[in-house]
C-alpha cells in the first residue's frame, strides 16, 4: 500500500504502470484498469503536492494514456513551468508531439532539451532515445543509428536497441538488425 501522503511514491507507481503498458499487449480490461489507476494516483498526488514537478510528469502520462491529448499538453506545460531548466519536461513534450503526428516539432523540442543538459544519466538516455525515435519516424535512418549509439553509451535500453534494429533494417543491414533485435 502506498503512503497516501508521499507524492514521490505515487509518481514512481504511475511510471511503473505506464511502463507495464509498453511492455506487452494486455487484455482491454487490464489496460483500462491500469489507466484508471494511473488517473486516480495522479489526482491523489496532485492533492498532496501540486508544486512538485514530477507530479505533473505523472499527470501528463495519465492524461495521455486516457487519450486526452490537450489536457496532457496542459499538464506538461505546468511541469515545464515548475522545472524550467531540466531536459525532462521538453523531452516528455516531444513524445506528445511525436504521438500526435508532429514529428518535426518533436525533433526541435528534444534537440532543445539536449542543449539543457541532464540532471542524471537516465534523463539524458531518455532524451537521446526520444530523439532516436523521432529521427526514425522522420526516415532519417543513419541519424537514428548515430543517436541510438549515443543513447546506448549512456545507458542500456531494450527500447533503443529496438529502434536501432529498425533503423538497420530500413537501410538493408539485416544482419545488424537481427543482432540488435536479440539484445
Amino acid at each position: 500500500e502506498l503512503d497516501p501522503g508521499f507524492a514521490t511514491a505515487m509518481v514512481a507507481r504511475i511510471d511503473n504502470l505506464h511502463n507495464q503498458l509498453f511492455m506487452s499487449p494486455l487484455p482491454r480490461a487490464e489496460h483500462d484498469r491500469i489507466v484508471a489507476q494511473m488517473d486516480e494516483l495522479s489526482l491523489r498526488a496532485l492533492t498532496v503536492d501540486d508544486k512538485f514537478p514530477a507530479v505533473w510528469y505523472a499527470r501528463t502520462l495519465a492524461l495521455y494514456r486516457q487519450g486526452r491529448m490537450q489536457a496532457a499538453l496542459e499538464a506538461n506545460a505546468q511541469y515545464a513551468r515548475l522545472d524550467p531548466t531540466r531536459a525532462a519536461p521538453l523531452t516528455q513534450r516531444s513524445w506528445l508531439m511525436l504521438y500526435s503526428g508532429h514529428a518535426a516539432e518533436a525533433l526541435d523540442l528534444v534537440t532543445e532539451a539536449l542543449t539543457r543538459g541532464a540532471s542524471n544519466s537516465f534523463e539524458m538516455a531518455f532524451a537521446r532515445g526520444t530523439r532516436a525515435a523521432i529521427l526514425l519516424r522522420l526516415g532519417r535512418y543513419e541519424d537514428t543509428i548515430a543517436e541510438c549509439e549515443k543513447a546506448l553509451a549512456n545507458q542500456e535500453s531494450w527500447f533503443v536497441h529496438a529502434l536501432l534494429a529498425a533503423a538497420y533494417a530500413q537501410i538493408g543491414k539485416q544482419d545488424r538488425a537481427a543482432a540488435e533485435k536479440d539484445r
